[in-house]
Formats: C-alpha cells, structure tokens, sequence
C-alpha cells in the first residue's frame, strides 16, 4: 500500500523528495526532517480511519489492562513501511537487529546453554543440568558482566525451559546475601516468558515405546506435569515478583509445533501451564518455536516488548503504555495538519 505520495502530500513529498525549482531553498538539514516530519503527518491524518492491525493477534487474553491499543499500530504510516521492510531483511537475532532502531540505551546480551530442540529431546545426557544448576551458573556470570550494576534496568526474554531458568535465578538472586548477587532482582523491572511450562509438560511424561523419536533428557523429567520442584519454584518466584513489583507478561502457543521430516504435530506446552497466573497472559496463534520469533516489528510480541523496553529505559515507572494517545499528542497532530495546508499553498503558488 502506497502511503507517501496520497492525497493533499503529493506537493510537499515532491518538495522533499528533490523538487529542483523549490528544494535548493530547503537544504538545511533541519529543515528538511521538518518537511518529512509534516509529510508523515499528513499521511497520518489520511490513515486515521483505517486500522493498520498488527500480526499475531491473539487469540485470547487474561488480565490485560483495559486502557491500552495492544493490537493495533500507533504510527499507521510507519508501520506500513516497516513491515515492509522487515519481511525482506531477514533477521538471525531479532532483539539485535530491530531493538537498537527503536530505543536508545539498550544493552542486550544472549545467554545461551546447551539444547536439542528446547531440551525436549535426549541427545547429549552428558551435557545436561538441572535447572538449579544452570541457574547458579548463571547469577554469578551476570553479575560479573555488570547486569544490573549502577542501577541499570533489566528486562529477560525468555522461551521454554529458559524461563524457569530464569525464575530460579531470580529467585535466587533475591535470597542472595551478596549484593552484588542482589542487585540483580532488585533491578529487574520485567520478565517475557515464551511458551515457559511453569507447571510442566506431559511430553515430559512419554513413555519411549509409544514415542521413540521423542524423550525427555535428565533435566526435563523435571517438567512432569504439577511436579513439587516446579510447583516450589513457581510458588516461590511469585511471592518474589510481588514484593519487587516485577511486571510480568505470558504467551503460550495455540499451534502443533512440525516435528521431524514427517511434519509429526507435537504441542509442546499447553495454555494452562504457560499462564504464569500472574500479569497479563496471551493465546497466539503461533507454535512453540515461532512463539519468541515476531516476523515484523508490527507484531504484537516486538510491540508489547519494545513498550517495556521504552519505559523500563525512561526511568519513569508511572507513563503510559505508547498505544495510548495524550491529548497533546492530538493536539499536536491536529496542528500539523494545518501547517501541511500552508506548505501545500506556498508550494502550489512557487510552481
């Protein structure tokens, strides 16, 4: 869809865009983010009965505040052409890439352990840890790297098994009588959890006979379905979020993950245990290996996590969610229209 060249912009686009006769007057930089600014806004105005909707809608959610546009675009116009552009400009490391555009100041490190398929299958038994272990491991290299020193803000994405990685170690770093341990938790301001079985999976339960291509290593027969070790976990990190106030956010998979080259459906982890039962909780229609995976920035997973990032990072903890429009911003937006009708007549009257 064609969105620059529409409408009452087609005289200050062309202003912007080179118009010799007109163009060479407006060099200064300045100036010229101004025109672009102006013409962004015009197309705004024009696209302000249309819902530019975002991929991944969900399906079904729980807890969600009543107040926030989750669903649909802030900058129509943008939005457009970055999903665009995205769906040709692959991406191995979507927070890498796409983050760094869209917000300042960001630190992102990738914390990687050893897996087969998210842990689910018995490749290297060798290899495996408990979750306990990978999460005492961790604490102290994070620490050591400086997350969360200085008071830096944190905020974990995290998929699958990951998550309970990652509530272990939160866990553990609030208990911790090293500071530099704790400062850990107490900088966290938000947990993502991608398809996290927080009270197990019954893959985790397959008998080999009946699946003999799938069977769960050492640590996964800890994700039996209820089992005290997650249940304590879970019970633990919850009272944990609550007294450092830690925002939370949930999505679960609601499509069979292709297994194998026989394309075997295999649902990894069911809603019901990927509901943190805390925070707000999303159903998308994605499986369990494209849950943490957005194909465009205009997807509901980058939007919500991109809307943390910008208030964790503002050290403002009282704004409000981006899909929210002040009424300055209208008021704004309605000024700008009106200076797009002056630029529109100067430019027609020095053609």
């Amino acid at each position: 869809m064609e969105v620059t060249n529409s409408g009452g912009s087609d005289h200050v686009e062309s202003l912007y865009e080179g118009d010799s006769t007109i163009v060479t007057k407006f060099m200064d930089p300045d100036v010229r983010q101004v025109m672009k600014d102006l013409v962004e806004s015009d197309d705004e105005a024009l696209l302000s009965d249309i819902d530019v909707v975002l991929h991944d809608v969900p399906i079904q959610a729980l807890r969600e505040p009543q107040s926030t546009k989750t669903y649909m675009a802030h900058q129509k116009r943008t939005a457009l052409i970055q999903e665009e552009q995205d769906k040709y400009s692959y991406t191995f490391c979507w927070p890498k890439d796409w983050l760094p555009k869209d917000c300042n100041n960001l630190r992102i490190l990738g914390v990687n352990y050893w897996s087969s398929l998210s842990e689910w299958l018995e490749k290297c038994p060798s290899l495996s840890a408990d979750i306990a272990t990978r999460a005492s491991e961790m604490v102290p290299a994070l620490a050591k790297a400086g997350v969360g020193a200085k008071n830096t803000n944190v905020v974990w994405l995290a998929h699958s098994m990951g998550g309970l990685i990652v509530k272990e170690a939160l866990v553990r770093s609030a208990q911790s009588q090293d500071a530099e341990l704790k400062q850990l938790s107490e900088n966290t301001k938000a947990v993502f959890f991608f398809g996290t079985p927080h009270r197990g999976s019954g893959l985790a339960t397959l008998p080999r006979a009946a699946a003999a291509f799938i069977w769960p290593s050492t640590d996964v027969k800890q994700l039996q379905v209820n089992s005290p070790t997650l249940l304590k976990l879970h019970n633990e990190f919850i009272q944990t979020a609550d007294v450092f106030k830690w925002e939370t956010i949930s999505f679960a998979e609601t499509l069979p993950t292709l297994f194998t080259a026989f394309k075997v459906p295999i649902h990894f982890v069911e809603s019901h245990s990927a509901d943190l039962g805390r925070g707000v909780f999303y159903q998308l229609p994605l499986d369990h290996l494209s849950l943490c995976k957005p194909a465009t920035r205009q997807s509901v997973v980058y939007s919500m996590v991109l809307d943390v990032l910008q208030r964790a990072s503002s050290h403002h903890e009282d704004i409000p969610h981006r899909y929210m429009y002040s009424n300055f911003e209208r008021l704004f937006s309605i000024l700008l229209t009106k200076f797009i009708d002056i630029f529109d007549i100067v430019a027609v009257k020095k053609q």
